[in-house]
């Protein structure tokens, strides 16, 4: 009886000191991960950078004004802004490998996308769409392929420098070779938990060996909005 309950007496103690040293090593990880996300971490800013003046004409820069500009160490800056407190405005800069007409570069197709899985992404909310964009380190691209999804795809203008579209949008995304993971992904919320579509505009600015996505959409559900808007805020018509 007593060599038995030496031997529970021992399997406890052991268990014991496994358990600490499992709870010792999952703390040490967590805090290294912790460290690790805190260094990597830059805080959001609330002034125009200088990718908000390339792409927004002189003309309209007045009707700006600054949501928050999201940061990451292995990406670009994302603007989220307001134009005339009606319109959510998003700039993203994607850096080219080297300029080339729109017509070498950019492939487009009517697809319904989700984010790819095992990615993780940087999700910035606006009113009525939310964007993920990948937080995987960045390199500049030679493509670009992009899809669509809601109601037929409009053309605003289309030059070798400029692509401006408009669509009631549930969904687009960037990626940036042909099998690669959804790198950029916006997707409209509907206003709440129904999976809706929104008007939507968006446009590509092939400008200083990079491409410019820009998405303008209306703050408020239900709302309406001129079709040539965005391209005419980008062009100072």
């Amino acid at each position: 009886m007593k060599k038995q309950v030496i031997i529970i007496v021992s399997i406890c103690v052991v268990g014991v000191a496994s358990m600490a040293l499992f709870i010792t090593f999952l703390f040490g990880r967590l805090e290294k991960i912790g460290k690790a996300m805190e260094a990597d971490y830059i805080p959001p800013t609330y002034l125009l950078i200088n990718d908000d003046s390339v792409v927004v004409s002189p003309k309209y820069l007045s009707n700006l004004r600054v949501r928050e500009i999201t940061h990451n160490k292995n990406r670009n800056p994302i603007s989220l802004l307001e134009f005339d407190t009606t319109y959510d405005l998003v700039i993203y800069r994607i850096d080219l490998k080297k300029s080339a007409p729109f017509s070498t570069i950019f492939t487009s197709k009517i697809k319904d996308e989700d984010e790819s899985v095992g990615i993780t992404y940087n999700v910035i909310a606006s009113s009525l769409h939310t964007m993920y964009v990948s937080e995987q380190a960045t390199r500049p691209v030679s493509v670009l392929y992009t899809t669509f999804y809601g109601s037929p795809l409009g053309t605003v203008q289309k030059s070798d420098s400029l692509l401006c579209y408009y669509l009631q949008c549930k969904n687009l995304s960037v990626r940036f070779a042909k099998n690669a993971p959804v790198d950029i992904l916006l997707k409209s919320e509907g206003g709440g938990f129904n999976y809706g579509s929104l008007p939507l505009s968006v446009l590509f600015l092939q400008k200083n060996n990079a491409v410019y996505l820009v998405t303008l959409s209306p703050m408020k559900a239900g709302g309406s909005m001129d079709r040539n808007l965005l391209y005419n805020i980008v062009t100072g018509n």
